[in-house]
């Protein structure tokens, strides 16, 4: 029966090469996870930093909206402005026609 206990033995290292492996395999995977994390966490901040910049567009725009719509009651103003010159000089020389 030595080659039974040869046959055992040669088995039980088998199974221990085969958890060894096993453990192996477990620490690639773990590592891989890790990896894969790292390069979740990279994208993370990635978007972070485009929602950032995306923010600022939408804030900047938010701004030149205000701009435009000042600049445009500005404009408005001045065109009212003008037209009231406008209309008082015509009045002016509606009276002048009249005098003559």
């Amino acid at each position: 029966e030595p080659e039974d206990e040869l046959l055992l033995l040669l088995e039980d290292e088998l199974d221990e090469e085969d958890e060894k492996l096993l453990l192996l395999d477990d620490e690639l995977d773990e590592e891989e996870l890790l990896e894969e994390l790292e390069e979740l966490d990279d994208d993370d901040e990635l978007l972070d930093e485009l929602l950032k910049d995306e923010l600022l567009l939408e804030e900047l725009d938010d701004e030149e909206l205000e701009d435009d719509d000042d600049d445009e009651a500005e404009l408005e103003d001045e065109y009212d402005e003008l037209l009231l010159e406008l209309c008082e000089d015509d009045e002016e020389l509606d009276d002048d026609d009249e005098e003559e």
